[in-house]
């Protein structure tokens, strides 16, 4: 039962991405993107154009896709999301399981333009490090929450949705 409180959080997440977005580029003003994953009949070509142009616009744009099943897994990533937008300015979209041609060109497409501008492994450390400051964070609040409520015993895994409640 404990475990139901994450599936809102999962669903939001990905109905999240599969709206036009509009972001902000460097210079405050909003930049469409092209990026369309609603568009079912759109072909690989267009995937590649939209993605070439997106990047050209300043768009950088990451997307993980597939439903984030286990929460610390999915806390880490919003910890690499913050990293990737406050730090980068890449925008983080998170897909959904029904991958297209279109979407499947289009972050194919950025991705390589985006090694081109960071590293082969460039997202890989990103993760590795929101990975590690996560842990960090999520043991420290742990060993608080441990300490203000001694009456009480909870495990890491339920902890865990203390700790969402605390972020959301």
């Amino acid at each position: 039962m404990k475990y139901l409180a994450i599936i809102p959080i999962l669903l939001m997440m990905s109905f999240s991405s599969c709206q036009k977005s509009k972001v902000l580029s460097d210079n405050k003003q909003k930049v469409e993107l092209l990026y369309n994953p609603s568009n079912m009949d759109a072909t690989e070509e267009q995937g590649i154009a939209d993605a070439k142009k997106d990047f050209e616009n300043g768009n950088h744009v990451k997307i993980f896709f597939g439903m984030i099943r286990d929460p610390f897994y999915n806390q880490q990533l919003l910890w690499a999301k913050d990293i990737l937008e406050k730090e980068n300015n890449i925008i983080v979209l998170y897909g959904d399981d029904a991958l297209t041609v279109y979407k499947a060109s289009y972050n194919n497409t950025m991705k390589e333009q985006m090694k081109k501008l960071y590293s082969d492994d460039f997202f890989d450390q990103v993760l590795k490090r929101a990975e590690k400051e996560f842990n960090a964070d999520f043991n420290k609040q742990y060993e608080q929450y441990k300490k203000e409520h001694p009456e009480k015993t909870i495990s890491k895994e339920d902890f865990i949705f203390e700790y969402q409640k605390k972020e959301a």
